[in-house]
């Protein structure tokens, strides 16, 4: 049993503990931030950037239990103009705070330390040195570009005209056995989207389709645009006669951002897409039980199989 002073010493020791690390900080005594505030992106399950979230580290704080609580301040400048945010309260003991933000866009942070003064209800804030930060992100396509198809014939005049028109021709030769094949049927293949379709339009630099030799990795084919309007579609037509299906090419998309990257999706035509589904595999059928085979003993032979 410990005696009543060795109580008292390993309580004042442990007083003394707590002051040092979480006790009370005598009014006016200085703080200060002693790194600039550290900006990272916050990531998903999967390892993905969440294109509208940052996380920024308050770093080192000298006297860090004199302060009572932080705000994050950030200014964001776009072609709209400057607009300038104050975080809610953030506990005194959180190393950072996770921030709302909008990809591509350029912001200048700093970390606030607050301290309350007893009996006063006065605020004494300390600030961090400010630091601008850009969020790079790559959009993407949210639902596939729309792909529908209507059945026709090409224009008079055309060169498309003139080889559907040779291939009909060479359909019926003439010949005495009555004959009735049937022509591949002409379709127009119209590819719409608009800005609704990508997830972050600010961070857009250009959308490409394209006909992809995968053989030859080489396009055969090519749109791209960049010039986008909010609430405008942007469409092309070609025809199956132009771009065939064919399992050696691929119709693909690349949607490129600011930053250089892009994301892959495809815009493949309806009758591109094969709705046959697999053939079930049959099961592999049990053998048949054999009670009198060659591995029997003699005398099952002679009971059961003579």
């Amino acid at each position: 049993m410990l005696g009543v002073t060795a109580k008292i010493a390993i309580l004042f020791i442990f007083g003394v503990w707590v002051t040092r690390v979480y006790g009370a900080c005598i009014n006016h005594v200085p703080f200060w931030f002693l790194d600039p505030p550290e900006l990272q992106p916050v990531y998903d399950e999967n390892g993905e950037i969440i294109p509208d979230k940052v996380w920024i580290n308050f770093g080192r704080i000298h006297n860090r239990k004199c302060i009572d609580f932080f705000r994050v301040e950030y200014m964001k400048k776009d072609k709209t103009g400057t607009e300038r945010v104050v975080s809610p309260r953030v506990p005194k003991f959180e190393l950072g705070a996770e921030i709302k933000i909008i990809p591509c866009t350029q912001y200048t942070f700093r970390a606030a330390g607050y301290e309350e003064f007893r009996g006063t209800q006065k605020k004494f804030p300390v600030y961090s040195a400010a630091v601008n930060y850009t969020l790079d992100y790559t959009p993407k396509f949210i639902r596939p570009p729309l792909v529908y198809e209507k059945y026709g014939k090409p224009r008079n005049g055309t060169a498309e005209f003139n080889e559907y028109m040779r291939e009909k021709r060479e359909i019926y030769p003439y010949t005495t056995t009555s004959t009735t094949p049937t022509p591949e049927p002409f379709i127009y293949i119209t590819t719409t989207f608009d800005l609704t379709y990508i997830d972050y339009p600010i961070c857009l630099d250009r959308v490409v389709f394209s006909y992809y030799n995968i053989e030859w990795n080489e396009a055969g084919f090519t749109k791209e645009y960049k010039e986008f309007r909010p609430g405008r579609s942007i469409a092309f037509v070609i025809t199956n006669k132009m771009l065939p299906c064919d399992p050696e090419f691929s119709f693909r998309t690349e949607v490129y951002g600011v930053n250089g990257d892009f994301t892959n999706t495809t815009w493949y035509p309806p009758s591109c897409v094969s709705t046959t589904a697999e053939p079930e595999s049959t099961p592999t059928p049990i053998p048949e039980y054999r009670r009198c085979h060659a591995g029997a003993s003699f005398v099952f032979l002679y009971l059961f199989c003579v």
